[in-house]
C-alpha cells in the first residue's frame, strides 16, 4: 500500500522542513511526498540546497509565480504516481505523528469497504481540532460535516487515488475547499487516532473571518459557477448548503 502525501508551501521553509522530517520519520516507509512551493521569490535554499530532496520518494515543484493554495494542490494531484493507493494532504505548518501511516494501513486493512478515511488533527498539547459529534465511525461529509456540523474541524483525510482526477476549486485561489471533498460523494470512515499535529493557526491563515461580505459572496457565486461547469449535482449542496451559506454571509 502506497501513500501520496501532498504538501503545498508558502513562505514557510522552517515549518516545511519539520513537515518533511515527520514524513521521513514514519515507521511505514512506502510513500511519496509531493511538495509544491507557491512562493517563488522567497528563500527556500535551506531545503533546496540540502540533501533532503535527494530522497527519491520526494518530488519538489516550484511555481513560477504565486498561484494560490488550490492551484498548488492541483499541481500535486497531477503528479501522483500511478502505483499510489491513497492521497493525504499535509499542510506545511503541520506534521505527522510517527505512526500516522502505519496506523492508517492497519485501519484500511481492517475496514476495506471505504475509499475515504479520516482521523484527527490535534494541537501540540493534545487538544483535538477534529470533533466527531456523531458517535459514529461512518460519516456523511455533506450531511454531517457541511450542513449539520455534527462532524467539524480540520482533520487528516486519506482518500483513494481512484479520485485523483477530482480537483480543488480553480476559480477561487485560496478557499472553498469543501468543493473538492463534496465531489467524492461517499461516506468516510472515521477512526480516533491523532494523525496530524498543528502547532497553532497562523494569523496569515486562510480564514474568511477578515473577508468582506462582497468577497464572501463572490466566492460563493464562483462556487455555483464552477460546480455547474463540472456538471456536479447534489440536491443537498445546491438547494440546502449553498443557500444556507449565502444567508449566513448576509
Amino acid at each position: 500500500m502506497k501513500f501520496s502525501i501532498i504538501t503545498t508551501t508558502y513562505k514557510r521553509p522552517i515549518e516545511l522542513l519539520r513537515a518533511i522530517n515527520s514524513v521521513l520519520l514514519q515507521d511505514y516507509k512506502h510513500w511519496e511526498m509531493i511538495i509544491v512551493n507557491d512562493s517563488p521569490d522567497f528563500d527556500y535554499s535551506s531545503i533546496e540546497k540540502s540533501d533532503i530532496l535527494k530522497d527519491e520518494r520526494i518530488k519538489y515543484f516550484k511555481n513560477g509565480e504565486n498561484k494560490g493554495l488550490n492551484y498548488a494542490r492541483n499541481i500535486a494531484l497531477v503528479n501522483i504516481s500511478a502505483d499510489s493507493n491513497y492521497t493525504i494532504i499535509l499542510d506545511d505548518d503541520d506534521y505527522f505523528n510517527t505512526e500516522c501511516l502505519s496506523e492508517a494501513t492497519k485501519i484500511i486493512k481492517e475496514n476495506p469497504n471505504y475509499n475515504w478515511y479520516v482521523s484527527n488533527r490535534t494541537y501540540e498539547n493534545g487538544d483535538k481540532i477534529t470533533i466527531n459529534g456523531t458517535n459514529r465511525n461512518t460519516i456523511d461529509y455533506i450531511i454531517d460535516y457541511l450542513i449539520f456540523k455534527r462532524f467539524r474541524g480540520d482533520a487528516t483525510h486519506i482518500i483513494s487515488t481512484k479520485y485523483k482526477s477530482i480537483r480543488f476549486p480553480k476559480k477561487v485561489k485560496q478557499e472553498e475547499q469543501w468543493m473538492y471533498f463534496a465531489q467524492i460523494q461517499e461516506k468516510f470512515y472515521y477512526y480516533n487516532f491523532n494523525s496530524t499535529i498543528s502547532k497553532s493557526y497562523s494569523d496569515l491563515g486562510l480564514t474568511k473571518a477578515h473577508k468582506s461580505i462582497k468577497t464572501k459572496l463572490d466566492y460563493t457565486f464562483e462556487s455555483y459557477k464552477e460546480l455547474f461547469s463540472l456538471n456536479f449535482f447534489n440536491p443537498l449542496i445546491w438547494f440546502i448548503y449553498l443557500p444556507l451559506k449565502m444567508v449566513a454571509i448576509i
